[in-house]
């Protein structure tokens, strides 16, 4: 199972914060990921909690979020599909 990391940064109005998700492995078949766009923090915490990703996890995240850089954390395939932010190819 690949690992995959959640990746925050903040960008340009209207949706001010960019959610993307990276696939760390040599071998990416059968996932897909979307991108996510949230229109202020609040969104982004209530999307976090919605995917059952708890406060702890994320907490940092929040806290390093900015315009130079990306900010990431490692989620499991489960809180990405309740993200919304990756799809699977395969029968599962």
């Amino acid at each position: 199972m690949p690992t995959f990391l959640l990746n925050l940064r903040l960008c340009s109005e209207p949706y001010a914060i960019l959610a993307t998700v990276s696939i760390v492995d040599p071998i990416i078949i059968g996932y897909r990921t979307l991108v996510r766009r949230f229109a202020d923090m609040t969104s982004v915490i209530e999307a976090l909690e919605a995917a059952h990703i708890h406060r702890d996890r994320f907490k940092q995240l929040i806290d390093d979020i900015n315009e130079e850089s990306m900010t990431s954390i490692e989620i499991n395939l489960n809180e990405g599909q309740n993200l919304s932010m990756i799809q699977t190819d395969t029968t599962e």
